[in-house]
């Protein structure tokens, strides 16, 4: 723990110098609107981190047994950007024999001793009315509402525990803030470039992290949930090697532009120029990574399960039904109810996150060509086919009813 709290302290300073000063050719503009932006931001990252590490080191003193947890046949949620992974997680965590980081402990309470802490807060928070609650809520709205349509944020809400790489400075999604940390894009080929000293210290760290959510959480299953842990695919099959995995996919026509403008408004905020060709091409061979090593890791194990996100909008209820009978996992009569509805909801469900690839310097065929890969790899045409039958099915049973 000493030598990744030592690397973090390190990667702070270099944070701090390149967010102030962004090195030439860096996709963050050097500004006064950009510096006096990131001054609050690494004063509250600091803050934050300085909290979790010093609740890590707590925990060593006082809750060591969270070492001897078991990690159970955990279920990990992998796939590419923008594939349906997070309608996946969040219908899945609303079953109760499993458990998944909440927003509030990815944010504030990777450790025990932090949950034990905000615990106490809340039942007091809660006896006056729950002031700091809404409170805070207000804050995240204000805050994460314009990402509403690409990604709606709550306290409450179960989320990526990519999160829990962030005391290390790990998490991907600081690219938008860091755009220059080279260790972030290691950090997104994980299982390729990764040295192999650091890739064991992360998953050391990333282990302890859901160990210490077990020791909170006890008799649960752990869910896990993150399209950027696809490039760890072959590391978490090591690591846990009574995984079972749910692999979302995307026909790249739809997912590369969705995943360049989701990350639009983080340009925005932090004053990045989100057409910079370096910062868009490295996003695109990414992805196009994504496809293969999820393939070639996980495409022949029998205990991975591959999804397209079309059929999982369209058949969410069936498709966790089944997925529950292949890995063997009892479904309560409670969540088989809930399940209903939510089948329902994603079926009638459109998002409001729009996007082209004309936008971004592309078209059809030049998606087709990059991503030929993929296209090679995954049947998205007969996904589509499949759809469409559905669909058609549909329309015909309702103008029966109707008649």
């Amino acid at each position: 723990m000493f030598a990744l709290f030592a690397m973090s302290c390190a990667r702070y300073v270099q944070l701090v110098r390149w967010s102030l000063w962004p090195p030439a050719g860096s996709s963050a503009r050097r500004s006064w609107r950009r510096a006096a932006l990131m001054v609050p931001v690494l004063l509250g990252l600091a803050v934050v981190q300085t909290a979790h590490w010093v609740g890590f080191l707590l925990d060593e003193i006082f809750f060591r047994g969270y070492r001897r947890v078991a990690i159970d046949r955990p279920l990990f949620i992998l796939g590419v950007p923008r594939s349906g992974t997070t309608l996946l997680h969040r219908t899945l965590a609303r079953d109760e024999q499993f458990t998944t980081l909440q927003t509030w402990e990815c944010f504030f309470a990777l450790s025990i001793t932090a949950r034990r802490f905000w615990r106490f807060i809340g039942r007091v928070d809660d006896r006056l009315g729950r002031p700091l609650a809404r409170l805070l809520e207000r804050t995240v709205t204000a805050i994460t509402g314009s990402l509403d349509d690409v990604h709606a944020v709550s306290l409450a809400d179960a989320e990526e525990d990519y999160f829990a790489f962030v005391p290390v400075w790990a998490c991907f999604i600081l690219c938008i803030p860091f755009p220059d940390a080279p260790w972030l894009k290691t950090m997104r080929f994980f299982d390729r470039d990764m040295r192999s000293v650091d890739r064991e210290r992360l998953l050391d760290y990333y282990e302890a992290c859901i160990r210490r959510h077990l020791y909170v959480h006890r008799n649960q299953t752990y869910l896990s949930k993150n399209a950027a842990f696809a490039s760890m695919a072959g590391s978490l099959r090591e690591r846990f090697p009574d995984a079972q995995f749910v692999v979302c996919m995307r026909d790249p026509e739809q997912a590369a532009p969705s995943q360049l403008s989701s990350l639009n408004a983080g340009h925005e905020l932090f004053d990045n120029d989100p057409a910079h060709p370096r910062f868009r091409e490295e996003l695109l061979q990414i992805l196009r990574y994504d496809y293969a090593h999820l393939a070639d890791t996980l495409g022949q194990d029998p205990d991975a399960v591959f999804v397209d996100m079309k059929e999982l909008q369209g058949s969410l209820g069936t498709f966790v039904e089944t997925l529950y009978e292949r890995f063997e996992i009892e479904l309560s009569d409670d969540f088989r109810a809930g399940l209903s509805s939510e089948a329902r909801e994603s079926s009638a469900y459109r998002s409001g996150h729009r996007y082209q690839l004309t936008d971004f310097g592309h078209d059809r065929e030049s998606v087709r060509a990059y991503f030929a890969d993929a296209y090679r790899r995954y049947d998205f045409e007969a996904v589509d086919a499949r759809v469409e039958e559905v669909d058609t099915r549909v329309e015909k049973s309702g103008k029966g009813d109707d008649a």
